[in-house]
């Protein structure tokens, strides 16, 4: 009962503080604005002459009040929902990993790691809350008993922690893969001793998955893995999953055109070699023309000697000109 009185306090509230909807049917002279304003109007638009029909001023005020009470049960409904919403136990997965970057003290290479973050939204706290690595493609081997618990960031001591609490608007970060550079692997940052957490160097797709005991609904989310050009290792959010399919085949296909080209321009050389012989030997076939004399005394075409053959000519008493057929 009392929570009955408590919902019919705040709809008569709710219906009285939005008074301006039927307040005025009642403190107001209704008809006095009727005589003034409305009967004119309509006897100028229509030509006829309306009286204000009995009863109008309660009509009006009914109107009013069923109104207010819409309004009011809709704010109040809303506000229920969002209540609810907020009371519901629910665990969000970031979809964009976070980045970790240091210098590993044995071997002084660079490393990195990527983790998420883990958020309680809901105005009620979680427990027994884990994040699992539930699938990894393509598969690796020795790894293929999923789920598997993901590592909680800062979580070091043995045995390590599978579960934890947050509070309402809590964030914990899970840390999920790793990679030293030049190394031939990635590393899997799970919390089961004994397994193996080494992927061989490719491109995965992680699928996440983050339950508790009293969240309804796991929340879950994929994040692809890969190198970059540089060697370094790359995390990206679901939504890159598609964008790095096309660079892949638009990398095939411009690999594909470049073999292509390359062959054509092969072949173009080869012909402008080709070419290029068969210019010179017709030039070897050539004569000089200036080298080419007209002999006006019998009116042919003769082929004067070089300076070193007309030399070797004159020591030998032959002509410097050779015939070549009259004209």
């Amino acid at each position: 009962m009392q929570g009955l009185a408590r919902s019919i306090g705040a709809l008569v509230w709710g219906v009285i503080s939005r008074f301006i909807y039927w307040l005025p049917f009642i403190l107001l002279d209704i008809s006095d604005y009727w005589e003034k304003y409305i009967r004119p109007g309509i006897l100028h638009f229509t030509g006829k002459d309306v009286v204000m029909p009995s009863g109008t001023l309660l009509v009006g005020a009914a109107v009013g009040v069923v109104w207010s009470v819409i309004l009011t049960y809709h704010e109040l409904r809303r506000e229920k929902l969002k209540q609810d919403e907020e009371l519901t136990p629910t665990v969000e997965i970031d979809s964009t990993p976070l980045l970790q970057q240091w210098i590993d003290a044995s071997s002084q290479k660079p490393c990195r790691e990527f983790y998420i973050s883990v958020r309680n939204p809901s105005a009620r706290a979680l427990r027994n809350v884990s994040v699992y690595l539930t699938d990894i493609s393509p598969r690796v081997e020795n790894l293929d008993w999923l789920p598997i618990p993901l590592k909680i960031k800062h979580d070091n001591r043995s045995p390590r922690h599978e579960a934890f609490d947050m509070n309402p608007g809590g964030v914990r970060h899970i840390d999920m893969v790793s990679h030293m550079m030049s190394a031939s692997h990635f590393t899997i940052e799970h919390s089961v001793a004994g397994v193996n957490d080494k992927a061989p160097l490719n491109t995965y797709i992680l699928t996440v998955r983050a339950e508790g005991a009293s969240i309804a609904l796991p929340y879950q989310s994929k994040f692809l893995v890969k190198l970059d050009p540089t060697g370094k290792m790359v995390c990206l959010p679901a939504a890159f999953l598609d964008l790095d399919k096309g660079l892949l085949e638009f990398d095939h296909d411009t690999k594909a055109a470049l073999a292509r080209f390359n062959a054509t321009i092969r072949e173009l050389a080869g012909v402008t070699k080709e070419i290029g012989d068969v210019s010179r030997a017709i030039a070897r076939e050539m004569v000089p023309f200036d080298r080419l004399i007209f002999d006006g005394t019998n009116g042919s075409l003769v082929l004067g000697l070089s300076p070193t053959e007309s030399g070797y000519a004159q020591r030998s008493g032959q002509n410097n000109l050779i015939g070549l057929g009259k004209g």
